[in-house]
């Protein structure tokens, strides 16, 4: 009986050690995704910090300095929702670390 108890414990903890690595994995490709992200997001940034040195001091409700600043709004949103989708991956990724240790530990 305790024989049997034990192949099953070993195989439900074999079974979500399986599950953990597939979670990794997703894990690993939204964080790329992230990355890839955050640099197009940088770079965008870089570009509207340049036309804004080239503006000078433009008046506010100069029409070039209007659409910089609506550029720069857009490029805000996008990046508070990327904040958002990181802050997301970050709480599932501690979430798999926790149940990574957990199933190891029991192991």
């Amino acid at each position: 009986m305790s024989f049997t108890a034990t192949s099953v414990s070993a195989e439900s903890s074999d079974q979500k050690l399986q599950t953990l690595n597939n979670e990794r994995t997703q894990l690993d490709a939204q964080k790329t995704d992230l990355e890839k992200e955050r640099l197009n997001l940088n770079a965008e940034k870089k570009t509207l910090e340049e036309k804004k040195k080239k503006l000078g001091n433009k008046k506010k409700n100069d029409k070039e300095y209007q659409n910089w600043l609506n550029n720069y709004n857009k490029w805000l949103r996008k990046y508070q929702k990327w904040e958002a989708k990181h802050k997301k991956w970050s709480t599932r990724n501690h979430a798999w670390q926790v149940n990574y240790n957990n199933c190891m530990n029991s192991r």
